[in-house]
């Protein structure tokens, strides 16, 4: 059962990683803008949007990236001696 949830939850990583991929591309074409309201007109945000999508891609890539990693030893380097800064729940069953 936790395996079937792991095969899910990375299966959502490349889906949502699909998705902000083709977000980021819309924006950085100049096709589609994000604007937000300041009270005294609107204001193009829509680089800062870019940034946050582009911090939000690489934090999926570690994700997968680590999962493709071969998992023969407890003591693989990546979890015990570089922990990254990404939580991830699963919620539901």
């Amino acid at each position: 059962m936790a395996h079937e949830g792991l095969i899910n939850l990375v299966g959502w990583c490349k889906r949502e990683r699909d998705s902000l991929q083709m977000q980021r591309e819309m924006l950085q074409s100049g096709n589609v803008r994000i604007v937000k309201d300041e009270g005294s007109g609107q204001v193009d945000v829509s680089f800062e949007c870019i940034k946050q999508i582009t911090t939000n891609i690489a934090e999926l890539d570690l994700i997968l990236e680590d999962e493709a990693l071969p998992r023969a030893s407890t003591n693989h380097p990546t979890h015990c001696d570089a922990p990254r800064n990404v939580t991830v729940a699963l919620l539901g069953s």
